[in-house]
This record gives C-alpha cells, sequence and structure tokens, in this order.
C-alpha cells in the first residue's frame, strides 16, 4: 500500500547554543542545515525535519531527527511544540557518539515562503548523564 499525504518540502538553516544545567556551562554553538516536509492539517501543522549541525568551537557535529506541532495563532503567528533526537559525535567516531532526547516550545513566524521559528528546548542525555537547555532559531524556505 502507498501512503500519500499532501505536503511541501523546506530547506532549514538555523543556530543552536547548548548550555549544561544546572552550572550554566556552554557546551557549543551549534549552526544547522537540514530539510522538512510541511504537512498542513486543519488544527495542527506536523513538520518532521532532519538536519545535520557542526560546533565549530567544539569540533563536534551530528544528526538532528526533530518533529514540530505548529497551532496557528493568527495568519502570521504560530505556537509550536518541538520534539528532537540528537546524535553527536567527536570526528568520524559514529559509534561512539553521544545521544540526546529533548522538547520545548517555540514560536513561528510566517513571511510568504519563509518562517522564522525561535524556540526553547530541555535535553536529557540517554547515553550520557546530564540536561542542557538549547535556545535556538530557525529559518525555513519552503521550495
Amino acid at each position: 500500500m502507498i501512503l500519500a499525504v499532501a505536503g511541501s518540502l523546506a530547506a532549514n538553516i538555523g543556530a543552536i547554543e547548548v548550555v549544561g544545567v544546572p552550572d550554566g556551562t556552554h557546551l557549543g554553538v551549534y549552526p544547522y542545515l537540514g530539510g522538512s516536509y510541511v504537512i498542513p492539517g486543519d488544527d495542527v501543522t506536523i513538520v518532521p525535519a532532519l538536519s545535520v549541525e557542526w560546533s565549530p568551537d567544539q569540533s563536534r557535529w551530528g544528526f538532528v531527527a526533530s518533529g514540530t506541532g505548529d497551532i496557528a495563532l493568527s495568519p502570521r503567528l504560530g505556537f509550536d511544540i518541538n520534539v528532537a533526537l540528537i546524535h553527536d559525535q567527536s570526528g568520524a567516531s559514529f559509534g561512539e557518539a553521544d545521544l540526546f532526547i529533548g522538547a520545548g516550545p517555540g514560536l513561528s513566524i510566517f513571511l510568504g515562503r519563509y518562517t522564522v521559528s525561535p524556540y526553547v528546548n530541555v535535553f536529557k542525555g540517554i547515553t550520557v548523564s546530564g540536561w542542557s537547555v538549547v535556545p535556538g532559531v530557525n529559518a525555513s524556505m519552503s521550495l
């Protein structure tokens, strides 16, 4: 069976700042590039995404699988609920990557085919101990 879902592709660019909790330690700035698929719904728009991120100050990189549920507040503003799974590694050490899971709120500001989304997520280490607060901003362009 083939399942078809009406939606549209988008290109994403953004950056996050990772801050350790509770001590406030700087754990890295990660710019990222990725793609997403926007699936409009009656009440909630669902946006699964996949990105690759890199921290020049920590010499780490990895993949991010995320999902957003966007609830329209007006034609130009949405309230977001974000969830993400992060894979973070040093160099080519794929098997030694740290894994994190997180979630948090955000806003989406719609500007025609462009969207700007500031957000704040909280992450828990899966393969390492610790928590982090991660503010970020994403900019997307519908393709």
